[in-house]
């Protein structure tokens, strides 16, 4: 019927524009579907991204490997305590070892461990093994990085404290520096933790730590920022401050400019 042809033809027309819409990445934003990119198959993507896929798909099986023998590497007691919260203590944590002698390369600190919850020395091991891994990998790889997504209020702080007492420390790493960047509401948060997790340490085995929040002018911040590539330790910086300093902005010196871009960009 006559009726039924119209519908038929509203369809078509219907189904091409829909065609349309999928095709045509050029619509604007309020108009039809927003502009969406096709994900591309692994062959189609750029031979630096196809190395990182294939380096990390080794890392995982490597990683897999030595979980095995990872439970050797910790030492772990269980108090006897009638709290319904009790948890295990870790007093020992050994991130990396010779593979001829055993002995630990890399271990963190004791007073950090036992400080540890169970979840949080799983969260140390796994900066290590996502960003370093070995300490033979560090000498001919730039390393890698990862995303602690554990909820608030699980001590995310704390673990990257002891991650980068661990590594900034250790005598068999080349590491001497850690930029925090964070926001500025936090920024004296961040080192009022590193004050409290490096407590009862001797000097020579506390990390320095310095923030530019509360620094002001230019000169100063470019003081401290050399200081630090200089002596070592963790540099603390707000979000704003950092995006401001990287790019120059309202920085009128060039020797200023250049000193901000090698500490902050370009070390």
């Amino acid at each position: 019927s006559h009726s039924e042809e119209e519908k038929k033809e509203d369809d078509d027309e219907e189904e091409e524009e829909e065609e349309e819409d999928e095709n045509d990445d050029s619509k604007s934003p309020g108009k039809g579907r927003k502009k969406i990119r096709k994900i591309l198959k692994d062959d189609k993507l750029r031979t630096e991204t196809q190395n990182a896929l294939k380096e990390e798909e080794e890392r995982r099986k490597r990683i897999a490997e030595r979980e095995r023998e990872r439970e050797k590497l910790r030492e772990v007691i269980e108090i006897e305590d009638a709290s319904p919260t009790k948890c295990p203590i870790t007093t020992k944590l050994v991130l990396d070892e010779d593979e001829e002698t055993k002995e630990p390369l890399v271990q963190v600190h004791r007073n950090m461990v036992i400080k540890l919850k169970p979840h949080q020395v799983d969260g140390v091991q796994f900066m290590w093994d996502c960003c370093c891994e070995s300490v033979k990998k560090t000498k001919k790889s730039p390393g890698s990085g990862c995303i602690l997504a554990h909820c608030m209020g699980l001590g995310k702080t704390l673990q990257v404290v002891s991650f980068l007492h661990t590594v900034l420390l250790c005598d068999k790493l080349d590491f001497s520096t850690a930029l925090v960047v964070c926001p500025l509401n936090t920024a004296l948060n961040w080192m009022n933790e590193f004050e409290k997790w490096q407590e009862g340490l001797n000097d020579d085995e506390k990390l320095e730590v310095s923030e530019l929040a509360t620094v002001k002018r230019p000169q100063e911040r470019s003081y401290m920022l050399q200081r630090w590539q200089e002596d070592g330790g963790v540099m603390i910086i707000g979000y704003e401050m950092y995006r401001n300093l990287a790019q120059g902005r309202n920085v009128k010196s060039r020797k200023l400019k250049e000193i901000f871009n090698k500490a902050l960009v370009d070390p």
